[in-house]
């Protein structure tokens, strides 16, 4: 498993693409993540206190051939401007430059690079890459999936280590302590938006 293993955000995007597993023409469909009724969140320690926060906006889309999962293309991107830790003082902190450095980085992003089926049913593991704060790294994550029609549930939890992206450095880094793990957890609705065929 890579370093660190920062792998929230591709939970997202891949509920898009795996809800055509279940049919059998051979097309490319189109998926599209709804930030409504989705959630991402995560939780941390701050001075030795539980910590709460969210990302309440992302947005992503996906194309999937059920003849070439291999091939599966996908984009996600989170707005880091929207970083939300309850408290509009906390959230401006997390936000500033020695962290998430929102205003040189207001887009967090993953990109699919490859996508198959665990050997648990219904768990599927997808890798890729995801940047934050301007540094890239390899991800992977297992997730569940839950399909009802035209919509497709991805849930799950990770760890990531925020050392990996630069997030808590510089001066202000002394000035509170941030656990260096942090657990997201992740509730995420996708839906098909169009078919396109394959040549």
């Amino acid at each position: 498993m890579p370093r660190g293993a920062p792998r929230p955000f591709v939970a997202a995007a891949v509920a898009l693409i795996l809800a055509v597993l279940s049919g059998g023409e051979a097309r490319a469909e189109l998926w599209q993540v709804q930030d409504a009724g989705s959630t991402l969140e995560f939780e941390l320690v701050v001075n030795q206190v539980d910590s709460r926060g969210r990302f309440p906006a992302f947005t992503g889309e996906g194309r999937f051939d059920p003849d070439a999962p291999q091939d599966s293309d996908l984009t996600l991107a989170i707005d880091i401007t929207r970083l939300d830790l309850g408290n509009a003082l906390a959230s401006t902190f997390a936000r500033s430059v020695d962290w998430f450095d929102a205003e040189a980085h207001p887009l967090g992003s993953f990109r699919l690079s490859e996508l198959e089926p665990s050997p648990v049913e219904g768990v599927w593991l997808a890798r890729g890459e995801l940047q934050l704060r301007g540094e890239t790294r390899d991800v992977e994550v297992e997730l569940a999936l839950d399909l009802t029609g035209e919509t497709a549930r991805a849930t799950g939890e990770t760890v990531i280590d925020r050392t990996l992206f630069g997030i808590g450095q510089g001066p202000t880094s002394y000035l509170v302590e941030v656990s260096r793990e942090i657990r997201v957890r992740f509730d995420l609705v996708a839906r098909r938006t169009e078919a396109a065929a394959t040549d």
